[in-house]
């Protein structure tokens, strides 16, 4: 029993065996292998050379990715698990649909269903025909029975006719509810073929086993519970990513209403210039006026003094011309 190297034989992983056991298990891929009793000594003598076979051991048995049956089991599992139940709903419908119709024609084809409905619309037509008679005479009456027999006899002789369409849409739902329950039986052998067991209860939707099937087939996982794990890291990711989205969109409606108030700020500022402005304005102009105004009535007084001075001395000129 002769160990040509020390890595694992199957992929390539570097090894590190117990010279006390005689059989080694690879922590990478799980292989188990005999060891060669007169191998009890490990030698490192070029760390970097172990260091690249390590990882190209973890690189091998990555690559392998996920055991082919796996995939399978859980990409099959997927149609059952998920639609199962809703068609066990939709067998039940159709069954009850189908003992609806079946009742009915059994009904229509019987000796009182064969002139039950014709003798009803003729009872219909007879009823409204004696309401109107006091209104529009006995020839209503007469109308109303030819127009009663006449639709008594089209019910008698279409009843068949319509039977026979009831007969045939029971025949299309019943073969659709044999095509359902081909379905059914599938998928229900698939889940006697394939233990369902291995997704987990919490897992057994649509988009998480989607999820887990497409880990596996592009050989990011190897596991279901990598698989899962996976999931629930793309699920802690995608709630940060939408709270970022939130943080966002709450820090871009602070900063509007930030922008409004500086906005509302800013009018108020310069509405408050304006006032001032105008203030001052309507104050220079007041002023003018006050100014103007005196100036005025200090000219009006003005002349009211020239006028009395100057009527002074034409009285003074007129009593020397008189005393002359």
């Amino acid at each position: 029993m002769e160990i040509i190297s020390l890595v694992c034989p199957s992929c390539g992983a570097q090894l590190e065996v117990n010279p006390r056991l005689k059989q080694g298990v690879c922590n990478y891929c799980g292989s188990s292998f005999m060891i060669d009793d007169q191998k009890t000594k490990i030698e490192l003598d070029d760390v970097e050379s172990i260091g690249y076979e390590f990882e190209r051991g973890r690189f091998n048995a990555q690559n392998d990715g996920a055991d082919p049956e796996l995939i399978e089991a859980v990409g099959a599992l997927i149609e059952p698990v998920c639609e199962l139940s809703n068609l066990y709903l939709q067998e039940k419908s159709q069954k009850g649909d189908i003992k609806t119709e079946e009742d009915r024609v059994s009904f229509l084809t019987s000796d009182a269903g064969k002139y039950i409905p014709a003798g009803g619309v003729a009872a219909v037509v007879m009823f409204f025909a004696f309401v109107l008679i006091s209104e529009c005479g006995a020839g209503v009456l007469l109308g109303g029975i030819i127009l009663a027999a006449g639709l008594f006899a089209a019910v008698y002789f279409l009843q068949p006719l319509c039977v026979e369409s009831m007969e045939k849409s029971i025949e299309g739902k019943k073969r659709r509810l044999e095509d359902l329950k081909k379905e059914i039986k599938y998928f229900e052998s698939v889940l006697e073929k394939y233990d369902v067991n291995i997704i987990p209860e919490s897992y057994r939707s649509r988009e998480a086993m989607t999820f887990i099937y497409n880990a596996l087939k592009n050989k990011r996982a190897i596991t279901i519970q990598q698989a899962v794990n996976l999931l629930e890291e793309e699920k802690r990711l995608q709630k940060e990513r939408e709270m970022q989205e939130r943080q966002l969109k709450l820090q871009e409606e602070q900063l509007r209403l930030q922008r409004e108030q500086l906005d509302q700020m800013q009018e108020a500022e310069e509405q408050r210039r304006a006032d001032e402005r105008n203030t001052k304005i309507a104050g220079a102009v007041a002023t003018g006026a006050i100014v103007a105004g005196g100036a005025i009535l200090s000219n009006e007084k003005a002349r009211k003094a020239v006028g009395k001075a100057a009527g002074k001395a034409a009285g003074a000129v007129l009593k020397g011309i008189i005393g002359l």
